[in-house]
């Protein structure tokens, strides 16, 4: 029996696109099927490069998505998406009204779509994050409801370039033939999925460290302070191994996986590796470590400077958690709490939402997850069945046309000609019957 009624989503990440088949079921995600591409040379920093190719694997991953759902086929998708170009960028609307006027929802969405057809630098408005509303100068979280005769409504907008979203729709609405059900920011996504009401109320920061880029999410009190996407990730370490070893990339990654550390040990360890030009050669473990932390570094310095232009660090009570294929690094939780002194855990599933995974030999990720979590429209191709056919009926036959003949005699009762003695004696009847009727 064919599935009429799922979730469907694509994430855009750089060093793969992941596809995802599911439900929402009362709090539970139910994932149906699940599907990756490798991303190389058409997805660059969480932007889409290449068209025509990604079309292709969009295309590809669909298609082994729906062999998992026999019978059914998918009409539309959800799309996430964490370019190097998406941000925050603080945005306040202000509006007086008639005293002593009541605050309403109406007014409420009013405020909002306005945010939404801002247009900030020339960069497009992707999500629209309420932030703080004052009523008359005073602080109200739930403002609806309330008089007031002045509202000023502070956001935070989620933007992007504009091409972000152009190259996406090329890609996937014209060349792959899929409907976007929605456009969703990956970093917020995924911040529902492993964070908690109660860490985000108490202060805490979200980094996942990508391939391409590396994302950080600040939440206080409950809401979004700041989130940015810096353009340097895990393939930046990669790159800087294959060159110190004179290896290729898709070499040095199961190298950085195995013996990459975030803390350099002066320990005489090494390891051996088959060098293309040299044979087996002997590598110590301290001269590729340093090699690894020096970019690290760099990339954690750039996340520290954005972490501590949105709190102070005590503000992060719930601490630091991490994510992402390049925060497998050995001792990278030591790191970050050696450098800020705050608390640092790896990101897991939050406590009361339950996944329900069908898959015997993978576990979807965070952001695939998230966007199963937020999906709200059915993305089935709902097939109606056909009416059926009419019969043709045999065409009416036109009337037959009456033609005036020629103006005749009435026929005798008999129908024999009459005789002129007859035709008198008739007459005559006639006239004797009027006369006594006309008597009586």
């Amino acid at each position: 029996m064919a599935n009429t009624d799922f979730i469907a989503a694509i994430y855009l990440g750089t060093s793969r696109i992941t596809g995802i088949v599911g439900r929402n079921e009362a709090g539970t995600l139910v994932v149906v099927a699940y599907e990756t591409e490798i991303s190389a040379n058409c997805i660059v920093r969480g932007c889409v490069h290449n068209v025509k190719e990604t079309a292709a694997r969009v295309k590809k991953i669909i298609r082994n998505l729906e062999l998992k759902i026999p019978g059914s086929r998918i009409g539309k998708v959800y799309v996430g998406v964490g370019g190097q170009s998406i941000r925050s960028v603080e945005h306040t609307v202000s509006i007086s009204l008639k005293a002593e006027s009541i605050v309403t929802d109406e007014l409420m969405d009013s405020l909002h779509k306005e945010c939404e057809t801002y247009l900030p630098d020339g960069l497009e408005v992707l999500s629209v994050l309420p932030s703080a509303y004052y009523l008359d100068g005073r602080m109200e979280p739930e403002p609806v409801g309330i008089s007031c005769s002045r509202i000023e409504a502070k956001y935070n907008l989620i933007v992007a370039r504009p091409s972000l979203r152009r190259l996406i729709v090329k890609s996937i609405t014209e060349m792959a033939q899929i409907e976007i059900a929605d456009i969703r920011v990956a970093p917020l996504v995924l911040a529902d999925v492993v964070l908690s009401e109660s860490e985000k109320s108490r202060g805490c920061a979200l980094i996942d460290f990508g391939a391409g880029v590396t994302s950080l999410s600040v939440y206080k009190d409950g809401k979004l302070v700041r989130l940015c996407v810096i353009p340097l990730g895990g393939n930046l370490i990669t790159r800087d191994i294959g060159e110190y070893l004179k290896i290729e990339e898709s070499e040095a990654e199961p190298l950085k996986r195995k013996y990459g550390n975030a803390l350099v040990s002066e320990a005489d360890d090494s390891f051996q590796i088959n060098q293309e030009q040299k044979g087996l050669i002997s590598v110590q473990l301290a001269d590729f470590n340093h090699v690894v932390t020096a970019r690290l570094q760099e990339i954690l310095e750039n996340v520290y400077d954005k972490l501590e232009g949105a709190v102070e660090w005590k503000a992060l009570r719930a601490g630091i958690i991490i994510t992402g294929k390049a925060a497998n690094l050995e001792n990278l939780t030591a790191a970050i709490y050696n450098r800020t002194g705050i608390d640092v855990r790896y990101a897991s599933i939050r406590g009361g939402l339950n996944v329900k995974n069908g898959l015997s030999d993978t576990f979807p990720d965070g952001v695939t997850l998230g966007l199963l979590l937020h999906g709200k429209v059915n993305c089935a191709v709902i097939h109606t069945p056909a009416p059926p056919p009419v019969r043709p009926q045999p065409p009416t036959p036109p009337p037959t046309p009456v033609v005036e003949s020629p103006e005749q005699k009435p026929p005798t009762r008999s129908g024999k000609k009459q005789k002129p003695f007859d035709r008198f004696i008739k007459k005559a009847s006639g006239f004797v019957g009027e006369f006594f009727d006309e008597g009586e």
